[in-house]
């Protein structure tokens, strides 16, 4: 390879004209920005969640999500990731995935599903579930303000917004799908 060809890969690299590496074929599922902090949660169980309505699924069509990154500050005494449909406020409704999941303190945390998952077309939500024994911040978020469908909370009796369980908090969760 000419000194001209190897100038001109480093360069288009540099400027972004092409990636190698880069699968161009993945796409992330998100509502946050860069992570701020986590809000600090009574102790208790919850689960952090994002939902995608069919309308932001659509161009997904025939896609598979193949793994989930999240932010953690705190560890929790336990953490589950769950990717379900059809939520009540009593239930996870359809549970297409779960896992229990180790967490790092501070950090952004990649689980890779053990099986892929065919993108719906009605709804998908991804969410993290994690206990405490005192109060915690755990799951990561961005400094807001909240779009919708970015900062759900179920606490095991309702699921709702956030913002509804407590009016301070004004922030989207730090939860990632990849998309395949």
């Amino acid at each position: 390879m000419g000194l001209r060809v190897i100038i001109f890969i480093v360069l288009s690299s540099f400027l972004g004209l092409f990636s190698c590496g880069k699968n161009e074929n993945s796409f992330e599922l998100r509502y946050d920005g860069e992570n701020l902090s986590a809000p600090l949660l009574e102790s208790g169980l919850y689960t952090g969640a994002v939902k995608f309505p069919s309308a932001e699924l659509e161009r997904f069509s025939g896609k598979e999500l193949t793994k989930i990154t999240f932010y953690t500050l705190e560890t929790p005494v336990n953490c589950e990731l769950r990717v379900f449909k059809n939520p009540t406020n009593t239930s996870f409704g359809d549970v297409l995935y779960q896992s229990v999941v180790e967490t790092k303190e501070e950090s952004w945390n990649t689980h890779e599903l053990r099986s892929a998952i065919a993108i719906p077309t009605d709804e998908l939500w991804i969410g993290i579930s994690f206990s405490h024994s005192e109060p915690l911040s755990v799951l990561g978020c961005d400094a807001g303000p909240a779009k919708l469908n970015g900062d759900w909370v179920f606490t095991g009796d309702s699921l709702q917004p956030l913002n509804s369980f407590r009016s301070d908090l004004d922030i989207n969760w730090n939860i990632r799908g990849f998309v395949e």
